[in-house]
């Protein structure tokens, strides 16, 4: 996937996170549940691209609940990236072409990049 294929895939997503705000609260979860599905699709597609290995740690005391981890990051749950809250929808939307490819498909999903251990 190119760089312009990956800027686009993420404003994509970035629109369709934007018109969750004009839905009922009864549809939000189906279609938040819809736009995080299209990101986990990006993901598997990034890693598999990269040959980078994944894996899905179903707890860790880092996060308290799931972790993924891609190469040598780890990403942990992260409820400020609710995206059916307006606070949650900023918080994901916000510098999010500012980050990683990667990165920006996993707040996506409600994940965030866990620090490094010392």
């Amino acid at each position: 996937m190119t760089e312009e294929q990956r800027i686009s895939s993420i404003k994509f997503l970035c629109n369709l996170i934007e018109t969750i705000s004009c839905i009922s609260a009864d549809d939000q979860r189906f279609y938040s549940d819809h736009i995080v599905s299209l990101a986990d699709d990006q993901v598997i597609q990034y890693v598999n691209d990269e040959g980078i290995e994944g894996e899905v740690m179903m707890y860790s005391p880092r996060s308290h609940g799931r972790v993924i981890r891609i190469g040598d990051v780890e990403y942990g749950q992260d409820g400020k990236y609710n995206m059916r809250t307006e606070k949650g929808r900023e918080n994901i939307l916000g510098g999010i072409f500012e980050i990683p490819y990667i990165d920006a498909l996993m707040r996506i999903g409600g994940f965030s990049r866990l620090p490094l251990l010392a």
